[in-house]
């Protein structure tokens, strides 16, 4: 006889949900209603704008989700008897087919059960009955005063349930309401990709399904189940003593058990599904032992790897943003730099300073993608400028790393002001005849890929790192044309003739080390 191992074991597991888009079917609701009012030729049309207006009408959060609906129905151009119609069909909208189903086998395997949405009381009850399943927890946007993507429905959920992260996977549609705050929290997440989208550098699900069916084995994988008797092996790993009856245990890929409370939950490789813990990625260079794939490398590792031992001086460490603008959008930039550097515990998303690579001298500048996503203010722009004057006052060549999602839009137009001044102290290393080396990380996009990246005299990439203006979503959504599958991959790029080289993590510092005596004073 088969046994579930589930809440009895003394583990206890959460999976929380979206509920719209991912239970219910959200997305042909609201089609359903705006074809009924506007006409079924201007459906499709309307339905891009309505899910362009409604996370601006939410940034309000003191506007009920009817109020959020109804008012985005106005702006659509819905006459004033019709534009609260859209919310009346809400409790109307059905379930997924095989959601049931689904979310029945997720609860045999113990798992306990949460929504987290954008939504008011009223609705998410009518939703839960055309669900079917009972949860142990939910939390809408009414009771926090708040919309994703926003933090608190996670941080409201936590309070409540006291669950372990460790013991915690989050399932959802949205990129942007979800899978992206859910990176931020380093929460592991499952993707349910309806839609056929492609995500972005901040959006990388832990896994992807394309429907419900499945989910409980690929929850399973994130995190296997645990037992209050684990014990730890020699080599550190957990180790599960089972009871010796035929019990089920779905695993997906070969993985190192969730590490204790309290410690990170382990890094997932989006090529294979294979689990690291932090150590065992930095002793491979933050490369995946099993298929190459390139984590994102922090940029001290980086710099480690990359220069003689302790001839690393940093240059500028106390170079800070300010808030110009006293931007504010969820919460103010203040409060978002802060976070940044208590969460990476860096100054800036980029670090420069002066070493050595097997004795030969470097400038180098080398960004990190973990700091508000790279982003490129007021201060990496200084930071650069000082790198490159640095560069020049020693005779060095410059070795940049960049790893951005492009300008930061909290500085607005102090931000795009970087562009041009860091393209400006490149000009001044070439009058000087200093040489410029660029080492692409994944990804290196919009401004900075627009301004220094692009400037290199010998120009080399990590594979798989995405280099590209925008996304390949953002494109495919404005043009309404498909992509090709190695759209921005670096692969793409030497194709093209953009790049010198691709190389592996290690094998940049035997060539940085070439470049240096081939190119040296």
């Amino acid at each position: 006889m088969r046994r579930r191992l589930g809440a009895d074991s003394g583990v206890v597991r959460w999976a929380t949900f979206d509920c719209y888009g991912t239970l219910i079917d959200w997305n042909g609701g609201i089609r359903q209603e705006i074809a009924r009012v506007f006409g079924e030729d201007r459906a499709d049309e309307l339905l891009q704008r309505y899910h362009e207006l409604e996370p601006v009408i939410q940034e309000d959060g003191t506007l009920s989700y009817a109020d959020v609906m109804t008012e985005a129905m106005r702006q659509l151009g819905a006459a004033e008897a019709d534009a609260p119609m859209l919310a009346a069909s809400l409790p109307s909208w059905p379930a997924f087919p095989e959601v049931r189903a689904a979310l029945d086998e997720v609860r045999s395997r113990g798992w306990r059960l949460a929504i987290l949405s954008n939504t008011d009381p009223a609705f998410i009850e009518a939703s839960k009955k055309r669900i079917g399943v009972s949860f142990e927890e939910t939390i809408v946007a009414a009771d926090i005063s708040s919309y994703k993507p926003s933090h608190k429905h996670w941080q409201e959920f936590f309070a409540r349930t006291g669950a372990d992260p460790a013991q915690h996977v989050h399932v959802a549609a949205s990129l942007f309401h979800d899978i992206t705050p859910a990176n931020e929290l380093g929460i592991p997440s499952v993707w349910i990709n309806r839609l056929d989208e492609t995500p972005g550098p901040l959006s990388q699900p832990t896994r992807e399904l394309r429907e419900l069916v499945g989910l409980a084995d690929t929850l399973d994988g994130i995190v296997p189940l645990r037992s209050e008797s684990a014990t730890t092996s020699p080599s550190g790993r957990s180790k599960i003593e089972m009871p010796m009856t035929e019990t089920r245990i779905d695993v997906q890929v070969e993985s190192t058990q969730a590490p204790p409370t309290g410690q990170k939950h382990p890094n997932t490789c989006p090529g294979c599904g294979s689990h690291f813990r932090d150590d065992e990625l930095a002793e491979t260079l933050y490369v995946c032992g099993h298929c190459g794939h390139h984590f994102p490398m922090p940029s001290h590792a980086r710099i480690a790897w990359l220069t003689d031992p302790g001839s690393f001086v940093e240059d500028a460490a106390g170079v800070r943003s300010g808030d110009p603008l006293s931007f504010f959008d969820l919460r103010s930039y203040g409060e978002r730099l802060a976070e940044a550097e208590l969460n990476t515990g860096l100054g800036e998303a980029l670090i420069i300073g002066s070493g050595t690579v097997d004795g030969r001298p470097l400038e180098l500048a080398v960004m990190d993608f973990s700091f508000m996503g790279g982003s490129m203010g007021s201060a990496v722009g200084e930071k650069f400028v000082r790198a490159a004057d640095a560069a020049i006052e020693r005779g060095t060549p410059l070795l940049a790393v960049p790893s951005s999602g492009g300008a930061r839009m909290q500085e607005g137009i102090f931000s795009l002001m970087q562009l041009p001044k860091t393209v400006a102290a490149v000009e001044d290393l070439h009058d000087a005849g200093l040489p410029f080396f660029v080492l692409m990380a994944h990804p290196t996009t919009a401004g900075v890929l627009a301004s220094f990246a692009s400037l290199g005299d010998v120009t080399i990439a990590e594979p798989g790192a995405l280099i590209a203006f925008t996304g390949r979503r953002v494109i495919e959504g404005t043009t309404r044309e498909k992509l090709p599958e190695d759209f921005g991959k670096a692969e793409q790029n030497l194709r093209f003739g953009h790049l010198d080289a691709i190389l592996p993590r290690s094998e940049q510092r035997p060539y940085v080390s070439r470049l240096l005596k081939l190119f040296g004073r």
